[in-house]
């Protein structure tokens, strides 16, 4: 299908993990977060409807990269305000979460952090 990509993973005992990634430009597809929604639309493919009458959802749909795409946005909007004078950037909606220039200082003295940044 154009709109879409569709993904099937098999995991351990009896598992399996069934990925919808929506096309960049599909926004208002990428802004669904309910499972049902994704179920009807996995049910449109024959090969991914057979498998949903055998499986059973044990966990909620998740929006992967999520956390990063937020990161990024708040990076690019600082430096656009440093280097083109555009407007500053909007605070953290939560203060309590880690900033970019956290992760770097930390990066240096901590391998765990270097990964993840």
């Amino acid at each position: 299908m154009d709109q879409f990509t569709a993904l099937m993973f098999g995991g351990d005992n009896g598992t399996m993990q069934l990925s919808v990634v929506p096309l960049i430009e599909d926004k208002p597809f990428r802004a669904v977060r309910d499972s049902d929604t994704f179920t009807a639309v996995l049910r449109t493919i024959a090969v991914f409807r057979i498998r949903l009458e055998a499986l059973k959802p044990i966990g909620p749909v998740y929006p992967m990269g999520a956390d990063q795409a937020a990161n990024d946005s708040a990076r690019l909007a600082m430096l656009r305000h440093n280097f083109f004078d555009a407007p500053a950037p909007q605070p953290a909606d939560n203060p309590e979460r880690v900033g970019f220039a956290q992760l770097r200082a930390a990066a240096l003295f901590d391998p765990t952090v270097l990964r993840a940044f």
